[in-house]
Formats: C-alpha cells, structure tokens, sequence
C-alpha cells in the first residue's frame, strides 16, 4: 500500500510507487534519476565560497529539494528558484532546506542577488547531478516553439543575466528533487520541452513523505 498523500497522486501528472513520486515531463515520460549516483558528488559551496563538500551532506540533517539549473542566466530557468524562494516560509515550515545545483558559476552572484536571495548554491563542477537525474538533453528547435516563445515575451519571468553562460555542449536538462533526511528519493522532476520546471506547490506536497 503506498504512503504516498493521495494529493500528490493527484496534483499533475505524476506518477507514485511506494518510494518515488515521478513527475511525467512532456517529451519525455517517465524517467528515473539513479540515486545511487547521486551520493558522493564533489560540490564547491555555498557561493562564493568555494569549500569541497560531498553531496550528501545536503540532506544528512534534514530532507531536502534540490533544485538543478542549466543555465544560471536564463529567465525560464529561474522562474522556478523566483518561485520556490517567494515560498520560503512553507518550506522553512516544514524544516526542508532548499538548495540550488549549478554546473557553472558565471552569473552566480547575480543569480543570488536576483532570485536565489540568502540561499545556497553550490556549484557541481562534474555535473555529477545532471547526470545521476537522466533527464535527457534538450532539443535548440525547442527554442522555435510557439510555447516557448510566448513565454519568454508574454511571461512573467525573472530577469536574464545574459547569455555568455550559453556554453553548455552536453545540453542536459536541469530539474528538481526531493530527497528525504539521511538519504532516499522522494520525487523528480525533469525539465521539460517548454523549458518548464516542477510547480512550487508540487514540491510542497512531496515533502509531506520527504519526513
């Protein structure tokens, strides 16, 4: 019998077994981040500093959603920090850190005085988490999508710090997961071919199961 709250069953198009909430991206389908892979990656942080720490020590006191970003400059991309970090105070009320993954550090302290204020970052210089969650790499002729660019004109989005962070030749999408206290998946999300990441509300309710 799964334990998953019936609200996150319901919310989106998510799909629950008794251990991991998947959120089905468009494009992709059902994709499965190895968390094995995710234990162990050398991180330098939090910015600016540049300490090396092993991932797991992000969630070794407390659960945690981990937010991966593929580009610390682009609007779409940081939509979803914007959001999540409006809601801070839920988060904070259900003791979950929020933490956000960064394979580069250009536009870092511009990420943190615009949309990531007072939160950590840490950069992954390995991409060791991009390539534990899977996700697939984005296709550029999404760029030429209707959808995509509706939303960069006519969304509400937070300010782009330019585009010399465009340098990314492994093209692998960012998401988010939620990971529980001491170790376990709770939820993944990948992002999608609009550019899209996980509902803020969505990462809410799954941390209901990351106690």
């Amino acid at each position: 019998m799964s334990n998953i709250p019936e609200a996150a069953k319901m919310e989106g198009n998510i799909v629950c077994n008794d251990d991991v909430c998947t959120r089905v991206a468009p494009m992709r389908g059902n994709t499965q981040t190895d968390f094995e892979k995710l234990q162990g990656i050398e991180l330098h942080g939090p910015w600016p500093r540049t300490e090396s720490i092993k991932s797991q020590i992000l969630w070794q006191d407390k659960p945690a959603v981990i937010l991966v970003i593929r580009r610390l400059g682009c609007p779409l991309c940081r939509k979803v920090f914007r959001d999540a970090c409006a809601r801070k105070a839920e988060f904070d009320a259900k003791n979950v850190a929020l933490i956000a993954i960064s394979q580069q550090d250009i536009y870092a302290q511009d990420f943190l005085n615009e949309v990531w204020k007072d939160l950590p970052l840490y950069i992954d210089p390995a991409d060791g988490f991009r390539i534990a969650m899977n996700g697939g790499d984005y296709n550029p002729l999404w760029l030429c999508k209707p959808s995509f660019c509706f939303a960069v004109c006519c969304g509400d989005l937070p300010k782009a710090a330019g585009f010399s962070d465009n340098n990314d030749k492994a093209k692998r999408r960012g998401g988010e997961l939620v990971v529980a206290q001491g170790g376990g998946l709770v939820y993944e999300y990948h992002e999608d071919s609009d550019f899209g990441h996980a509902p803020v509300g969505e990462l809410l309710v799954a941390c209901a199961k990351a106690r």
